[in-house]
């Protein structure tokens, strides 16, 4: 399973974990457009990673369903973290502008991880985040400035 279409709102569910439920996360989808709010079971949430859901969260609160704030900005930080460890570029850039951080060290992690996995745009982001608000250029000196 990579996605799946509920109603309008398809969710692109290829890097949740292997155990996620199908049914599950069906239910969880359709709970979510019908109430117009975001709500996990605990059953489902068992099912799923936390990543997941954070994931999913900002998927849905992109399409305007309501509550997804709960899940996404409980610890902006960790959402920041597994955004750009899934590479959602997008997602990243949103969240840093609600003010998460990650650390300088975490940083230069995950662009090792975007440039080994040619995952250009979460490259991009990372490197604009490193640049904007950690401040520094690609070589770690502060107050340069670099050509993205």
């Amino acid at each position: 399973l990579k996605s799946f279409t509920v109603g309008t709102i398809t969710v692109d569910v290829s890097h949740t974990a292997p155990q996620v439920n199908q049914g599950f996360l069906t239910a969880f989808i359709v709970k979510s457009v019908n109430m117009r709010r975001f709500e996990v079971k605990p059953l489902i949430k068992k099912e799923m990673t936390d990543s997941s859901i954070i994931d999913i969260a900002f998927q849905l609160e992109g399409q305007g369903i309501l509550g997804t704030d709960k899940y996404v900005n409980e610890d902006l930080d960790a959402s920041l973290s597994v955004m750009a460890t899934i590479g959602r570029a997008a997602a990243f850039d949103a969240l840093v502008k609600r003010g998460g951080r990650i650390t300088p060290e975490q940083t230069d992690e995950f662009i090792s991880d975007a440039i080994e996995s040619e995952r250009h745009e979460i490259y991009l982001s990372l490197l604009r985040y490193k640049r904007d608000i950690l401040g520094f250029d690609e070589g770690g000196e502060s107050g340069s400035r670099f050509e993205l």
